[in-house]
């Protein structure tokens, strides 16, 4: 689970690094559009981080809205079909991109952090979080590296690359909740391990 986690994860590192190059050196839009782009992030966040925790009480369901967070990074399309449109086209899905990966960005972080600590055994947080938050972390130090060598280099192609590997990461998500559920000890296991 901190791997599809981390393969998630790089929709940070999608925002932060591969809008701003592809919106400077591959389409006509405006410059300004990569500001505008933080701020659309920054604005749907804020509005609708805490209703995007709703129904993420049970692992499951938090399981379920992490994929149907995963579905919306069809935002990568949306941005990589805006090289070669006029400005005011390229703006328009780029900016459609944006927030749909903001919705995106917000159901996972929602599930995966309710996952989480749900899923953590007993006396065993720490080593949980610290294990599960380490799919993201890998995310966010390859991220970048991976935005820039294989999505910006290889245009549109690179970019259905990195929404099908995070569509992929989303889609395997309940069952591996579903296989992380099974193999949890019982109570009574953890109680009698020393």
């Amino acid at each position: 689970m901190s791997v599809l986690n981390g393969l998630l994860g790089l929709q940070f590192s999608m925002l932060e690094v591969g809008v701003p190059l592809w919106v400077v050196e591959h389409t006509d839009a405006p410059r300004v559009l990569v500001a505008v782009s933080l701020i659309v992030n920054t604005v749907l966040v804020v509005l609708l981080q805490v209703r995007a925790t709703r129904g993420t009480e049970e692992p499951t369901a938090a399981a379920r809205i992490f994929r149907r967070g995963g579905l919306l990074i069809a935002a990568c399309l949306l941005i990589g079909l805006a090289h070669g449109l006029p400005g005011w086209l390229a703006a328009v899905l780029l900016i459609a991109g944006v927030a749909c990966q903001t919705l995106s960005e917000i159901f996972c972080q929602a599930a995966g952090w309710a996952l989480s600590y749900d899923l953590a055994g007993d006396g065993n947080h720490g080593a949980y979080q610290g294990v599960f938050n380490s799919g993201l972390a890998a995310a966010l130090m390859l991220g970048p590296v991976l935005i820039t060598t294989v999505v910006i280099t290889n245009g549109l192609l690179g970019w259905i690359l990195l929404g099908a590997l995070m569509l992929v990461g989303a889609a395997a998500m309940p069952a591996a909740v579903r296989w992380a559920q099974r193999s949890r000890p019982v109570a009574s296991e953890v109680a009698a391990t020393p």
